[in-house]
Order: structure tokens, then C-alpha cells, then sequence
């Protein structure tokens, strides 16, 4: 150990215990052994950006916690020196005196020639990024500039930024640099290690870019320029001639919308709802879980990350910006709907970054060329954006159809032009319970949606009493935009050179083949979204118990039915990224009731479990979060509703008639060969279990008069409730004259709320609007109904024959009961 090492040491010692106890170190990722796979038994050499002591002690405190050799041992018994590598400190004084970084760039030298020397040692060379505060980007207060960060802060920033930011001091260990790809034989000592430096420069430099982002405008600024840009010089130009009024006049109209829409992210705001979140998380969360964020910190050193999350609820706008600074990385620029734009809250979500989009632009030509480009601007500049591709939260517990819109930007906005390549994460966003349970069902019972005001803010102290469970945030599969767009139209860059040379926009183009690649593209987010599904207790809960008549069951049959759907769930995964609860159908059952879901009634023959009434409207809320994983084996299971034995061919058939009505209100992701495949392995696994029986190329149901048929007729009625929409509506279409599809979806409404008041079912949604529109779309786009824009609807003969399958897959109880209603409604 030389003299220097030897004083580092000596420093790192004294102020090893005050720099510990003070600051509150963020580690990232929480096992980097593990995570980044990292041989203990090999030689590893840390390298940082510049030399800091703190640093240096914060990093061997941190390496012993995670049981990583300490940076200040000897990296091996043939290397001279302790384990650790300076780049060297990037600043005025060292541009002016090269010779002050000079010891810094002999290590990396002498650590070039000792790889060039021992081929065959495999040092890991591990960069670590110490970040002290977040990157405020652009501020005017002297005390900001102080307290916030820069990679390279001296002994007095660092004073203040310990005093006033110690909780939010971040450590990111990174994956080893390959040496073997950087350093080569042919090169000299002198160009392998020019390359070593730039290679380990260009990491850090994009590390820092995940963590804090690129420095941002002033505001003011931003919307100057963005009223300078063509597209909204032309379309301030086309409102005045519209209009008859002066291009000044239009000016000022845009710079509305501008100021209307802009964002004022400020370290200052994100710090302060971080410290505000922290409080309101613990206060009515049980906790925030988090899974593949690891994937994130990846993607995001070499691109610009789009997060497109389902939307369930408020909490949504700050949970995902939350948990994505907790992790290290960048705040969001958040799309919110303009009705969030109240005082004070406007304001707040403003200075978190939140930006505020009308929901409708209704043809207003200059709104939406300042809305593009503004967009444009932000991916331009770097900056990570989220939004909700739903539009709307979704009060029934299932995904809503996207809305193409932010998409369809979104890609425009790549087709122009941008800085860093664009993806597009999906992110699942769940909970045990949600806060907006009553306000949903409401709303579900006719009653109209509320406008948010400061009436319903000073309403939160409610919520503030309550226990909400456990927050759920996953993250999904990455959409690559080149790679997307390239594989579904690899000649689109000769869109770009059009709109280059012609000055005009998407829109104004109008390529046949965008929209449709739009709408694909968003019908994939939500796919993914869903293969991203987080189950919990009481999804699985809420299933079992809506399938029974009283929403109430015996607790051994329960437990038996949870083991059951774990089992088809963890035999045949519905996708890579789906999380499922840990244990047996026990502690799930457990987990329920201390969340206050379920009731035990003490009985001779057996407890009874069941759910409140307060508590059982909302069953199908929290069912519907993962309906999707139970189509398969729910649709198996209603074949045996009126068959005893069927063959395996006639269920697949059966099964796949219907598929493509479930695939679109569900956003399943097979095709229809992954379908039948998944169906087959479905089917082994219910034999397992004892639900069917193979007998040759026969499938038969388990005897009428065992538990095992009892479980099989609960897991039939996770997709009853679709094919009872389906063969309600059918009739109807047929026995009107050609009703247009407004009449026809009013109808479908009118019965099935017959229906769910006749025989007291507890699911709004079974009388969902929306949810009849969405099948009748789908069923049009398959051709089985024919008619629609301003034509009047007709069966097929295809529909015919469908409706013959699906309705002898629905209890004939509830045939019995369309049919009452049928007739009530045509006399």
C-alpha cells in the first residue's frame, strides 16, 4: 500500500463513524452480488469518478454489508495498491493543471498493463456511482445550488448537502466492465488505456443521466422556445387566418395552452412530495412492493424510458413517480388530466413535474400542434415521461381500451427525431384495497362522477384512518420503438425524410399504414400490462367468493379452492413477469382477513367464511384485476356445465370460437395456437387436481356428488359472467330490426340490469355499457355482425352458430332468466 492509500486509510477511519451515522445511504441494487453476479472469490477492483475520502468511506461501508471484498485490501497478492481506482476529478482547476490528475490516470495505466500482463486473471473492474442529493437542474437560489448535487461535490457543498439532503445520498453499483472487449493485444499500453478512460467516462456520464436527468429549462424559457418551433409558428399563422384575427392575437392564445400545459419540475417540489409520500405511504400502506426494477436502471443509461401504466387509481400520478426516485432514478414528466389542475393541487403536481392535458382536444388545431411539440420537447430533451393509456382510471377493475392518442404522438415524435433511442415500459400498479371503492360503485350505479376540488382534498383525513393493505408497482416488458416500428414498417424512415423536406407533420401526411401500427402498438401495451399482473390475497379471494351464490363458503373449501388456482396458476404461468402470493392457500386465506376482506362464523359442521356487505359489491372490482390468468381453465371448466364427458378436440373448439371475444376485452396475449396449447396443459393440470378425468381422447367431470365437482363449478363462473353478455345481447340483435349499435348496447344494458336486480348480483360492472360496446366491436371486427357507421347491425350465420356453442356453455338457471327478461323488454 503506498503513501497516499496509507492516508486515505488512515481518514476513512476517523471519519468513518460520524459520515455513517449522518448519512442515510440509498444502495442500488439492494444485493449487488446476486443481481449483478458478482464472484467474490475473484479478483475485484471498484472504480469511482473522482477522488473523495467520503466516498471512499461510504463504498467499504457499503461492501461490508453486502459481504463484497473491502476497496481498501489489496486487490490480489501480485497487484501493488488497495482495491480501489480513481478517473479523476473533472474540474477548472485540473483543465488548467493536467498535472494534478496525473497520479489518477498511472493507476488506470498501471492497471491496463497488469490486464495486458495476466490474461487469464479475471479482475473485475466494478464502477460505482455515488451520487450526494438530486440533481436540481436548472436554479437561481444560491442555497439550492449548495445543498444539491453535483457527482464531483468538494469538502463544503458536501458539508451542506450532509446537513440538509443525508437521506438522500444514493450508491449505484454497477455490472463489471468486460476488460477482455476493451483492452487488446494489437493496441499499445497508451491506446488501451485511452479507451479504458473513455469507455469508464461515458458510463459514469450516463449514469449520472439516469439519476438526475438532463438539465432543464427555465420554464419561462421552454415555452419561448416552444412558440418559436415551425409547427406552432404555422399553426399560429392557420388560427389567425381561420379566426380573422391578428397573428399577435394567436400568439397569445398558444401561449395560453403553453402555460396551460407546461410542466415546472423543481428539485425543491420533488424533494419536498418525496418527504411528503414517505409519511402518506406508512401511513395507510403496509408497504410498496417492487419488482423488475432492475431492468429499468439498464434500459435507462441508454435510452429514454416512456412508463405507460395501468390506471386504477389517484395514488397512481405519485406512486410510480415515488417509487422510480427511491430506486435512483430520474422523475417522471407526468401526463394528468386538466381536472387535477385545481388550486392547490395544480400547483404541487406542476412542481413534481406533472404536465396537463385537456381530454379532449375537440379539432382545436393550435392546442394540439403546442400539446405535440411540447411532448416532442421533452423527449427531445432526454427527459423520461409517463401516461395513462387508459385515459381514465378504470372503475371496474379491468383494463380500459387505450386511447391512441399520447401514442400516436409519442411515435410521432420518434419519427421526427430524437436525442436517445425511446422505450416504452409497461408498469402493472395494484393494491389490496383501493381508496375510491364507494366512488367507483356510485358511479357504477348511474350516480355521476365527481369533479375533483379542494372539497374532496380536505376529505382525505377519512383516509388517512385507514389500513389500504400493500401497494403493488411491476414493471413489464420493454417496447423498443426502432425495433417495433422497424418490424411492422421497415420502410418508415422515408417518412421522416418527407416531413424533413416538406416541413410537414404526421398529420398532415397522413401515411395509410401509422393508425393502424398505433393502435396495434397500444393494444400491445396493455398486453403487457397485464402480463406484468401482480395477484394478491384478495384477487384470489374475491374470485373464489363471487363464485359462490352468498358470497360466503366453508372455510376448508376455501383453502382447498386457493391451493387449486395456485396450482393452475404456478403450473402453466400466464407470463414470465407475473408475481404471484408466496405460501399456500392458508396463508393467502390468512393475509385476506387481516386486511379486514373476510368473516368467520363459527359453526358445528365448520367455520363459515364469508365478506360484509360493504365489502362484497366491490368483490368483482378486485376479481377482474386478474380475470384474465383464469380464461383458460374457466372456459374449460363451463364445458362441463351440460356435459358430463367431452373430447379434448370439442373443448379446444369450443374454447377457441370464443377466444377472440376474451382476447379483445381482456387483452390476452396468445394467438390462437398459444391458446390451444395453453388449453391442453391447462387441461393436465385440472386432471391433477381431480376436477376431470381422461379417458382415452374423453375428458369427464369429476362425480356431481364430490368436492372436487363442487371447485370445478366455482372455477366455471370466472367466465360466466362474459358469455351471459354475450348470449343476453345476441337475442336482442336478432329479434330488432336491424337496431343501431347505440340502440342495441342500450338494451344489452337494460336487461342485464333485470337481471342483476332479479337475482341480486353483486357486480355493477355485469351492466357496464362499456363493456357491451367493447363486444360488439369485437365481435364486428371478426365479421360475425355486420352493419354499423350509421347502418343498422345483422346477425351472421358464423354469430348463429357461436351462440349455440356459447349458450350451452351458461347454466341453464340463468338461460331461463335471459329469456324472462328477453321477452319482459319486447312486451
Amino acid at each position: 500500500m503506498n503513501v497516499l492509500s496509507g492516508i486515505r486509510s488512515i481518514i476513512s477511519s476517523i471519519i468513518r463513524k460520524p459520515l455513517i451515522s449522518l448519512v442515510k445511504l440509498n444502495r442500488l441494487p439492494e444485493d449487488p452480488v446476486k443481481e449483478l453476479k458478482l464472484d467474490t472469490g475473484k479478483p475485484i477492483l471498484y472504480v469511482l469518478k473522482s477522488p473523495s475520502n467520503s466516498n471512499l468511506t461510504l463504498l467499504d461501508q457499503q461492501c461490508k454489508e453486502v459481504g463484497l471484498p473491502s476497496p481498501l485490501n489489496p486487490l490480489c497478492p501480485d497487484w501493488t495498491g488497495p482495491g480501489y481506482l480513481f478517473i479523476g476529478r473533472n474540474s477548472f482547476i485540473t483543465r488548467l493543471f493536467p498535472a494534478l490528475n496525473r497520479r489518477y490516470q498511472q493507476r488506470m495505466q498501471k492497471l491496463t498493463e497488469y490486464v495486458m500482463k495476466h490474461p487469464t486473471t479475471e479482475v473485475q473492474l466494478v464502477p460505482v456511482s455515488i451520487f450526494w442529493g438530486r440533481q436540481p437542474g436548472k436554479e437561481n437560489s444560491l442555497f439550492r445550488v449548495l445543498v444539491s448535487d453535483v457527482e464531483d461535490a468538494g469538502v463544503i457543498r458536501k458539508f451542506f448537502i450532509i446537513i440538509f439532503q443525508r437521506k438522500h445520498t444514493f450508491i449505484r453499483f454497477s455490472k463489471p466492465v468486460d476488460l477482455k472487449l476493451i483492452i487488446k493485444d494489437k493496441r499499445s499500453l497508451e491506446q488501451n488505456t485511452r479507451t479504458l478512460n473513455r469507455v469508464l467516462r461515458v458510463h459514469f456520464h450516463r449514469r449520472r443521466l439516469t439519476a438526475m436527468g438532463p438539465l432543464v429549462a427555465d420554464r419561462r424559457q421552454l415555452i419561448n422556445t416552444l412558440l418559436s418551433s415551425e409547427s406552432v409558428v404555422k399553426a399560429i399563422k392557420r388560427e389567425a387566418e381561420a379566426k380573422k384575427t391578428s397573428p399577435q392575437q394567436a400568439r397569445k392564445i398558444a401561449r395560453r395552452y403553453a402555460m396551460e400545459i407546461a410542466a415546472n419540475q423543481t428539485n425543491f417540489m420533488v424533494r419536498f412530495l418525496d418527504k411528503v409520500l414517505t409519511w402518506l405511504w406508512n401511513k395507510i400502506y403496509n408497504g410498496i412492493k417492487i419488482y423488475h426494477s432492475e431492468k429499468l436502471r439498464e434500459i435507462a443509461d441508454d435510452a429514454e424510458i416512456i412508463y405507460v401504466p395501468c390506471h386504477r387509481s389517484h395514488m397512481d400520478y405519485l406512486l410510480l413517480g415515488y417509487t422510480l426516485y427511491r430506486q435512483g432514478l430520474m422523475a417522471p414528466h407526468i401526463a394528468a388530466g386538466i381536472n387535477l389542475n385545481f388550486w392547490p393541487i395544480g400547483s404541487i403536481l406542476r412542481g413534481g413535474g406533472a404536465f396537463f392535458i385537456r381530454r379532449s382536444f375537440a379539432g382545436n388545431k393550435l392546442y394540439t400542434a403546442v400539446f405535440n411539440e411540447y411532448l416532442h420537447t421533452l423527449y427531445k430533451r432526454g427527459l423520461s415521461v409517463k401516461f395513462f393509456p387508459e385515459g381514465g382510471r378504470s372503475r371496474t377493475g379491468r383494463l380500459l381500451n387505450p386511447k391512441s392518442g399520447m401514442v400516436a404522438m409519442t411515435m410521432q415524435s420518434f419519427i421526427r427525431g430524437v436525442k436517445r433511442p425511446l422505450v416504452m415500459i409497461p408498469v402493472y400498479i395494484g393494491y389490496d384495497r383501493i381508496m375510491e371503492g364507494k366512488e367507483y360503485l356510485g358511479e357504477m350505479h348511474g350516480k355521476s362522477k365527481k369533479s375533483e376540488s379542494v372539497g374532496q382534498l380536505l376529505g382525505v383525513r377519512k383516509v388517512l384512518k385507514r389500513s389500504y393493505g400493500k401497494a403493488y408497482v411491476n414493471f413489464g416488458n420493454p417496447i423498443n420503438l426502432h425495433q417495433y416500428i422497424d418490424t411492422h414498417h421497415p420502410k418508415w424512415e422515408s417518412l421522416r425524410q418527407k416531413m424533413n423536406n416538406t416541413g410537414k407533420s404526421i398529420n398532415e401526411l397522413k401515411p395509410t399504414w401509422f393508425m393502424p401500427m398505433v393502435k396495434d402498438l397500444a393494444i400491445q401495451l396493455m398486453q403487457n400490462i397485464n402480463d406484468a399482473v401482480v395477484v394478491n390475497s384478495v384477487n384470489l379471494v374475491s374470485t373464489i367468493l363471487l363464485a359462490t351464490e352468498r358470497n360466503a363458503i366453508d372455510r376448508k373449501q376455501l383453502i382447498t379452492q386457493l391451493d387449486c388456482y395456485l396450482k393452475i396458476l404456478r403450473e402453466h404461468p400466464y407470463s414470465e413477469e407475473m408475481i404471484l402470493p408466496e405460501g399456500a392457500g392458508e396463508s393467502v386465506a390468512q393475509e385476506a382477513e387481516s386486511l379486514g376482506m373476510l368473516q368467520s362464523a363459527t359453526h358445528a359442521m365448520g367455520n363459515v367464511t364469508y365478506v360484509n356487505q360493504d365489502e362484497a359489491v366491490l368483490l368483482s372490482y378486485y376479481r377482474n384485476n386478474t380475470l384474465h390468468l383464469f380464461i383458460p381453465s374457466g372456459l374449460i371448466a363451463s364445458c362441463f356445465i351440460h356435459e358430463s364427458v367431452i373430447t379434448e378436440a370439442q373443448i379446444i373448439r369450443q374454447c377457441k370460437l370464443l377466444y377472440p371475444i376474451f382476447k379483445s376485452e381482456l387483452f390476452l396475449h396468445w394467438d390462437m395456437n398459444g391458446f390451444a396449447r395453453q388449453l391442453r396443459a391447462t387441461l393436465k393440470t385440472m386432471a391433477e387436481l381431480g376436477l376431470i378425468i381422461q379417458d382415452k381422447k374423453s375428458w369427464q367431470r369429476a362425480d356431481v356428488q364430490s368436492q372436487e365437482f363442487s371447485r370445478l363449478n366455482l372455477l366455471a363462473e370466472t367466465t360466466q359472467p362474459m358469455l351471459e353478455r354475450f348470449v343476453l345481447m345476441v337475442p336482442l340483435l336478432n329479434q330488432t330490426e336491424k337496431p343501431s349499435r347505440n340502440q342495441l348496447e342500450n338494451q344489452s344494458k337494460l336487461v342485464a340490469e333485470r337481471l342483476s336486480i332479479l337475482h341480486k348480483i353483486n357486480a355493477p360492472e355485469f351492466f357496464d355499457k362499456k363493456l357491451f360496446a367493447t363486444m360488439l366491436q369485437s365481435l364486428r371486427d371478426q365479421g360475425l355482425i355486420t352493419g354499423g357507421q350509421g347502418k343498422g347491425l345483422a346477425s351472421t350465420e358464423a354469430l348463429d352458430k357461436l351462440f349455440e356453442v356459447t349458450h350451452h356453455m351458461v347454466r341453464s338457471t340463468t338461460q331461463r332468466a335471459i329469456k324472462q327478461a328477453l321477452r319482459a323488454i319486447k312486451e
